[in-house]
């Protein structure tokens, strides 16, 4: 996904699966620019979830199925 023009790689923590299919103590918890590995400042790990709250469930779906 792309964040302040660059990829970014994201990884989901606090996925409960008794919370299906709502997920709503699922966070990103660390975030880094794919080309240089750099991870996210706090503000803008921040600002990154304020854009992707709507697609906060399908991030916990890919995370889920990644595991399978």
């Amino acid at each position: 996904m792309k964040f302040l023009g660059r990829e970014v790689e994201v990884e989901i923590a606090g996925i409960d699966t008794q919370d299906w299919p709502d997920f709503v103590d699922a966070y990103i918890s660390e975030a880094w620019f794919a080309d240089t590995g750099e991870e996210l400042t706090e503000s803008e790990l921040e600002q990154l979830e304020d854009c992707l709250a709507d697609h906060m469930n399908e991030l916990v779906h890919e995370e889920l199925v990644s595991r399978l």
